[in-house]
């Protein structure tokens, strides 16, 4: 019987536990880590060879039994795509006047939205 070399939740420190996603707060060397501890599995490697393609916009190229090289490569694609959100992310932080005027930009919009579709909603059922 072969046994998952991924550990269950259970087993699993609270500074393990982390390993199962990429937060934007995240740097560079953590997503790196990240990513080199994820499973090489057959569907390991396909999830990780779906983040390739969706974030690196290119194939990836895997050699069989080389999944180390692949996952250097696709840990530089997701720091390169984190990157300018990170960048925003700290800008944001150093101005919570910016944040509290995008809030309420986007309820303003939100609801804008909300008010259509009730009365779409009201329209059809002859309220």
């Amino acid at each position: 019987k072969k046994m998952s070399k991924t550990p269950h939740q259970s087993e699993l420190g609270t500074g393990q536990a982390g390993f199962h996603y990429i937060s934007l707060s995240d740097s560079p060397d953590e997503v790196r880590e990240k990513i080199k501890g994820a499973a090489t599995t057959p569907e390991g490697i396909t999830n990780l060879s779906e983040i390739y393609r969706l974030l690196g916009n290119k194939e990836p190229q895997i050699q069989e039994g080389q999944y180390a090289e692949f996952k250097k490569d696709l840990a530089e694609v997701v720091v390169a795509f984190l990157q300018p959100f990170q960048e925003r992310r700290v800008k944001l932080a150093a101005d919570m006047g910016e944040v509290e005027n995008i809030l309420k930009k986007s309820e303003e919009q939100a609801r804008v939205i909300a008010n259509q579709t009730l009365a779409e909603v009201r329209a059809k059922m002859g309220l």
